[in-house]
């Protein structure tokens, strides 16, 4: 018969990063992006881009499903 693991209570609280690791990565941008992180909430965005940033990644992504649909 095989022996069933012994399952124990938690002693000490979880550190920083073990709960880090227990939040979802959309559940920290929101944290950081749009409710500010800690207690001085501080927002710190993640995709801080120029306009001129974002219109280049736009074209650059249009072309390559324009080129993925005449090659179809």
């Amino acid at each position: 018969m095989a022996k069933r693991p012994v399952v124990r209570a938690r002693s000490t609280p979880l550190t920083f990063i073990a709960r880090s690791r227990q939040v979802g990565s959309e559940q920290k941008a929101i944290y950081h992006n749009v409710l500010g992180a800690g207690r001085k909430g501080v927002i710190r965005e993640f995709f801080d881009l120029h306009p001129d940033e974002q219109r280049d990644i736009a074209t650059t992504i249009d072309g390559v499903i324009q080129q993925r649909l005449d090659t179809m």
